[in-house]
């Protein structure tokens, strides 16, 4: 058994996942067939990880390596590319792939053995706007599974919007739907943040948007994220030795919108992307407690 202490805040995972609980515009469920756990299972996944418990027993830090042939197959297409170069020629923007999260990222160092986990492209399901690269499933800041846009990283507070099939270069901290999310004002008390949480995997409309944790991912859509990545560390111990989880992370307080300019028949996105404003994050505030065995 693991043991988990964290200095100066608690391990707060924000919805991990927490596809199975929020809805669509028109109140249906976005939780895929193909997902048999039940919604009690997410929802205890949740408010455990907000607690201090992860779910995740086998989470480390480390990058699993990527292939040449890999980092061939996750390149934007060379037509993407020649047809948005001015686009991504302005600074703090990019074009990348996401492919679905197929569940072989629950531990770097366990290779899951069967066909399909075999074949898949170490965290391309995950990205970080915050750092501009693939990263882990805990310091991503969206990824994408079955279907469906999350924003789920740990210790985050995220929103997601879909502003529609507008151009991704109109789009300002002004423009229609980002003024909920520019005013949004984080909490940083922990229990307060709790709730803030849940009334976003709830759904909260607003100037006739609406806002979310997860938002299904559709072609010649455009979207927007507020990422609040709260300042803290999370220290957990492996083979004896204490690693931080955030460390060399990124954290800050993100708005950026991005937009999903293909989507192929496997599910796989080609997002155009760029950043709106960027500020430091605040520092969550939890309860002084002692080690947790997880």
């Amino acid at each position: 058994m693991k043991t988990c202490f964290v200095r100066g805040v608690f391990f707060l995972a924000l919805f991990a996942p927490c596809f199975a609980q929020v809805q669509s515009p028109n109140n249906e469920p976005l939780r895929r067939q193909s997902d048999s756990r039940p919604q009690s299972y997410e929802k205890a996944r949740s408010e455990s990880a907000l607690s201090g418990v992860s779910q995740r027993r086998g989470m480390i830090p480390f990058k699993k390596h990527v292939t040449r042939e890999q980092k061939k197959l996750l390149a934007p297409d060379i037509s993407d590319l020649q047809r948005y170069a001015v686009f991504l020629s302005q600074p703090n923007t990019g074009l990348i792939k996401l492919f679905p999260d197929l569940d072989c990222e629950e531990n770097a160092v366990i290779v899951h053995a069967d066909e399909t986990c075999l074949k898949a492209i170490p965290m391309s399901g995950f990205y970080s706007f915050r750092e501009k690269e693939y990263t882990n499933s805990h310091l991503s800041d969206i990824r994408l599974k079955n279907d469906i846009l999350i924003t789920d990283g740990l210790l985050t507070q995220g929103i997601l919007v879909a502003l529609g099939d507008v151009p991704l270069e109109t789009v300002s901290l002004s423009s229609r739907g980002m003024k909920f999310l520019t005013e949004f004002v984080p909490e940083t008390n922990g229990g307060e943040a709790i709730k803030q949480t849940r009334e976003i995997i709830k759904g909260i409309n607003s100037d006739e948007y609406y806002y979310r944790k997860a938002l299904f991912a559709r072609e010649n859509t455009t979207y927007a994220l507020r990422l609040v990545a709260y300042r803290g560390n999370i220290v957990q111990m492996f083979r004896g030795l204490p690693y931080d989880l955030l460390a060399g992370d990124e954290r800050d307080d993100l708005t950026v919108t991005f937009r999903v300019v293909r989507k192929d028949s496997a599910g796989n996105l080609t997002i155009l992307w760029k950043e709106l404003a960027r500020k430091d994050a605040p520092k969550i505030k939890f309860p002084k407690r002692g080690r947790k065995s997880v």
